[in-house]
């Protein structure tokens, strides 16, 4: 049996034999989904969730799987795999990813050349990332949440240029003159 199948059979419910958590895939992709959906909020900063995200996140998971836990831990996890994700391939334009689980699928031809150039990347292919596309989302570094506030930049509203100021108060100059 591979890690990956053991990993899909794991349960959502901590009290396992283990006395450490694990994270099943479904619990995984949750976790992520509820950042990204925060993020998208404004509530994210320097890489990370801000305090009221962090609330956020928390009520959210234990709304949807009965779950009380802290996450700092998940989310440094989640941030090596995606820096080490990025060094290996910096540009995922052409790379395709498996609808159910986010995981890079390309033949294997593929992952021998990308190996040949970036030994790591052997350990990109054996013990492949889950859910890359939220985690990109997550970690990209150019983001704008556009909510019932305005818009806010990634690094949230005390960073933005125009603090104070409504959407309906800023004008865009989009005339060829102001290139």
């Amino acid at each position: 049996m591979t890690k990956q199948q053991r990993s899909e059979q794991s349960t959502d419910d901590p009290t396992t034999d283990s006395k450490r958590f694990k994270w099943s895939p479904n619990l995984a992709r949750g976790h992520l989904e509820i950042c990204v959906e925060e993020k998208r909020k404004g509530n994210w900063q320097s890489k990370c969730l801000t305090e009221i995200g962090r609330m956020n996140l928390r009520a959210e998971f234990f709304k949807r799987f009965g779950l009380d836990w802290k996450y700092d831990n998940r989310l440094d996890t989640v941030k090596r795999q995606h820096e080490s994700y990025k060094r290996v391939i910096p540009d995922s334009s052409a790379v395709r990813f498996c609808e159910q689980t986010g995981a890079i699928e390309m033949p294997f031809s593929w992952w021998e050349n990308l190996i040949k150039e970036k030994p790591e990347a052997k350990t990109l292919r054996n013990y492949p990332i889950r859910d890359i596309p939220l985690i990109e989302q997550l970690f990209s570094e150019e983001s704008i949440s556009v909510g019932d506030d305005g818009w806010q930049h990634h690094d949230g509203a005390s960073h933005l240029p125009f603090e104070g100021n409504s959407v309906e108060d800023i004008e865009l100059n989009t005339s060829p003159e102001a290139d």
